[in-house]
């Protein structure tokens, strides 16, 4: 299992430890993003460690795209409003600090991310609901357990 003190750039994904990202942290983020040339940021949030990882790696394969993998919906928020060239997001819809589907509504709420594709991860049996309304709606919903290339496959898809 991995523990991470810091925010620490390994291959092409950044990965943070929910404690210590702060909107600067965030902001910096976002910054050093800017040296990759153009490309595409894809934001992972999942608690499970080990998931989380399989999908930053899977996602590193997609060229001119740029995993930025968070465990909490809050530091997600911050990364994204601070100005990454964020072009898709997966979420896991429990997280200790939000709702997947609340990520999901609060992102789009964002000037630039009104249709932003996002991919739902749920352990959850049955339906989610998204209360009526279109803009908290995932692209799509993958349960798990779940094959990693399907959900890449998707993403691919969905992004620009």
């Amino acid at each position: 299992m991995l523990t991470w003190f810091a925010c620490a750039r390994n291959l092409r994904t950044i990965r943070c430890h929910p404690s210590i990202l702060s909107p600067y942290m965030a902001s910096a983020i976002a910054l050093s993003l800017e040296d990759e040339q153009m490309a595409r940021v894809v934001v992972i949030v999942e608690d499970a460690e080990d998931l989380a990882a399989s999908l930053a790696i899977a996602v590193e394969t997609i060229p001119n795209v740029q995993p930025i993998v968070t465990h909490r919906a809050k530091a997600a928020l911050h990364t994204i409003a601070a100005g990454s060239r964020v072009a898709a997001l997966v979420t896991d819809l429990n997280l200790p600090d939000a709702s997947g589907l609340e990520l999901i509504r609060d992102v789009r709420k964002l000037n630039g991310y009104e249709a932003l594709p996002a991919i739902l991860i749920t352990a959850e049996e049955g339906t989610v609901a998204v209360n009526g309304n279109i803009m908290d709606a995932p692209n799509a919903i993958f349960r798990k357990p779940f094959s990693v290339r399907e959900v890449l496959s998707v993403l691919e898809s969905l992004l620009p």
